[in-house]
């Protein structure tokens, strides 16, 4: 293991940043980087989504940190994700005028409004 740098609020911290960030947090990378095992890195989670928990003002323990990879085998990537979103993310709203302009189902003037709402 490597040389233990921080303390646990550095390391929680470090891992909210990331997640906040929309990066892919690695148990055995973190629990390396800080010398604490990977249920030190499961608890960290479990302390975040408490946190965002109770300090979501509009919809309390919407966001969860889940495995993005699924193979049982692979201990995966974890990334937070809003767990009951009603709102697209970018990419799908980017999807969704992609296929609208593509339909031509609408006049040029017709679209051009609904694009700039969803952009």
């Amino acid at each position: 293991m490597t040389e233990k740098i921080g303390s646990k609020q550095d390391r929680i911290l470090d891992i909210y940043t990331a997640l906040i960030n929309g990066e892919a947090i690695s148990l055995s990378e973190y629990a390396q980087k800080y010398d604490v095992s990977e249920k030190s890195i499961k608890r960290d989670f479990e302390q975040i989504e408490l946190f965002l928990a109770d300090h979501n003002v509009e919809k309390p323990g919407n966001f969860e940190i889940v495995n993005t990879v699924e193979s049982k085998r692979d201990k995966g990537q974890f990334q937070l994700k809003n767990a009951d979103s009603k709102y697209m993310s970018r990419a799908q709203i980017l999807s969704v005028v992609k296929i609208l302009m593509d339909s031509r189902g609408l006049a040029q003037t017709e679209m051009g409004p609904i694009v700039e709402k969803l952009i």
